[in-house]
């Protein structure tokens, strides 16, 4: 039960002009609330056993390593480090217990790791099967636990390794045979190709450039109702617990406040609507004690009139621009739309947007949409929806905010929150699928909250149109029978200044560990920005070892127990921490008698 050492986390990044993705890793620890992680890129200094020294894990990205830092990866494992690797070099083979395939069939592209519920590390895990992306080597397991298989289909596989872990001298080494960062981008933002100025633009053949089209051919339209890039950050998340839970246990901070296992995010577009629409919709969700955000295309910004808006703001709800630059806008065209609905929607109501869904999902570029975005301060976008090809589900693999990467992996300062139901999509043919009824409509919803919040713990998100709940079109029954189950599940919504809040202060939260040993672990936590109900996570076990305490300060915290993420447990507390404030957290363990 005794530390490793004092030292924090380390992740290992660099320059990787193969694969500029291979960063991505940072923005993954990020959303899992892993914060007491450092950083070393290798591009400004080399690996050396000092810099690991004392480290309980390390994670090494896809980054190119000379024979001396292969070696030193070797002795930190084999001295009782920790080590995961993503797509790691050929020479660390041994150390992860695996043996290359050798000749023409040494590499495979595109294809599908295969859960082994055999291996108890994996036991309860949400999914059977996922894709990822780019190149894989091709490994034998020689002496490895595998907890996944490589395979060129789902729900079978050959006898070749994708995730595996093994122990090695004192420590241990797990092995991700793919390039964990490339396939979450990936899958969250898909191909370049299918840009609007790729060799494919266009690919669903809708005549428009639309969000959809990134993703065809990328997502197997199979796995749709998996939020498959979730998944493979929870096999990363279960890694971290097997190594740390018994050397030093990680302190995470949870997706959600007030140790919600998930929230609800409903909005919609203007498209269309009058005054009456928008308060029947307003009415019916404050009926059950819900909140609702609006999207509004410029020519309905006067709609809002000083008392709608004191209303709106008075009741929790939100509001933000649905800009629309045509069906297929050149990359100027897409630019100065976003420019001019911010500005106009600033002038009129005196503070700025902050966030925004285009109209008929349209996108330029692969990520030049997210730039522009970006660049007049909106902070989240919603325009990844289901549309052509795909009638729901989550398409861009997450229910969770991610933020963009460029073409040279450099992140852009904007969060994606997928939508993953749309009221047109479920009860037109637009999808090239057939029309849903109402009361199919209303099974599916019901069937994804409940693995929003009980399966995977993450955003539910719908669209629902003001005009669209009209009886005369698709009528108010799926939205009400979304709203009860909500309220019978207790599921909180938020609208979207509150939602951007909390994560734009929970990612500027600053966490170190200062102590070590003993049985405690103390962490340092300082609050950029005000966060309210903020829930912070630890494994209850270290070693043989069981949680007794959290105290903050020195008060003791009331704990919470729970079972999320297939199965894991975990110890929760809430705090509240005020702008430039600071707290000790210790964890203490306590073996039974």
């Amino acid at each position: 039960m005794d530390a490793v050492g004092f030292q924090s986390p380390l992740l290992i990044s660099g320059t990787n002009l193969e694969n500029p993705f291979a960063g991505y890793i940072s923005e993954i620890l990020a959303m899992e609330g892993y914060f007491c992680v450092e950083e070393h890129d290798l591009s400004k200094a080399p690996l050396t056993s000092d810099v690991l020294k004392d480290r309980p894990l390390t994670i090494l990205s896809n980054v190119s390593l000379d024979e001396e830092e292969i070696e030193t990866l070797k002795s930190y494992v084999e001295g009782g480090g920790n080590l995961i690797a993503s797509r790691p070099p050929l020479e660390l083979a041994d150390l992860f217990g695996v043996k290359p395939v050798t000749g023409h069939y040494n590499l495979a592209r595109d294809c599908y790791i295969v859960i082994n519920d055999k291996e108890p590390l994996m036991e309860g895990f949400p999914a059977e099967s996922l894709q990822f992306k780019g190149d894989s080597e091709v490994y034998e397991p020689k002496e490895t636990r595998v907890l996944a298989w490589l395979s060129a289909v789902p729900y079978k596989h050959p006898n070749y390794v994708a995730v595996a872990l093994r122990s090695y001298g004192c420590g241990r080494a797990a092995l991700f045979s793919y390039d964990l960062g490339e396939t979450v981008v990936t899958l969250h933002q898909g191909v370049p190709e299918n840009a609007s100025n790729g060799p494919c633009a266009n690919a669903d053949r809708s005549g428009m450039f639309k969000t959809t089209s990134l993703h065809i051919k990328v997502l197997d339209e199979r796995q749709k109702m998996i939020p498959q890039a979730d998944l493979h950050q929870d096999i990363l998340v279960r890694l971290i617990r097997a190594m740390c839970d018994s050397t030093l246990p990680l302190m995470r901070v949870w997706h959600f406040p007030d140790k919600q296992p998930a929230l609800a995010f409903i909005n919609g577009d203007s498209d269309g609507m009058n005054l009456e629409d928008l308060t029947r919709i307003l009415d019916l969700v404050e009926g059950y004690g819900a909140r609702y955000t609006i999207y509004l295309m410029r020519e309905h910004l006067p709609l809002i009139t000083p008392k709608v808006l004191e209303r709106l703001k008075r009741r929790g709800h939100g509001l933000g621009v649905h800009p629309w630059a045509g069906p297929r806008p050149s990359f100027k065209e897409m630019d100065e739309e976003i420019t001019s609905i911010t500005k106009g929607f600033k002038e009129h109501f005196g503070f700025s947007a902050c966030s925004t869904r285009t109209h008929s999902i349209i996108w330029v570029g692969w990520v030049e949409s997210a730039k522009y975005m970006a660049k007049n301060c909106l902070k989240m976008d919603t325009s990844f929806a289901p549309g052509r090809c795909y009638q729901e589900g989550f398409i861009c693999g997450s229910g969770l905010p991610f933020k963009f990467m460029d073409r040279d992996g450099r992140l852009i300062d904007l969060y994606e929150q997928a939508t993953l139901e749309t009221d047109d999509g479920s009860f037109t043919s637009k999808t090239l699928f057939p029309p849903l009824t109402q009361e199919e409509a209303a099974a599916h919803s019901l069937d994804l909250i409940d693995k929003c919040v009980n399966k995977y713990h993450c955003v539910y998100h719908p669209y629902f149109h003001p005009l669209n709940i009209r009886e005369e079109v698709f009528g108010t029954y799926r939205l009400e029978k979304v709203l009860e189950k909500l309220k019978e599940l207790n599921v909180r919504t938020v609208n979207d200044e509150e939602w951007i809040k909390f994560n734009e202060a929970r990612r500027a939260l600053k966490v170190q560990i200062v102590e070590a040993g003993s049985g405690r672990v103390t962490y340092s936590v300082k609050a950029s920005k005000t966060i309210e109900d903020v829930t912070f996570m630890f494994p209850p076990q270290w070693g043989n070892a069981r949680i007794a305490h959290v105290r903050v300060d020195g008060r003791d915290s009331k704990l919470s127990l729970v079972n999320w993420e297939g199965g894991l447990e975990w110890a929760l507390i809430n705090l509240t921490l005020r702008e430039g404030c600071e707290v000790r957290i210790t964890c203490e363990y306590s073996e039974a008698r």
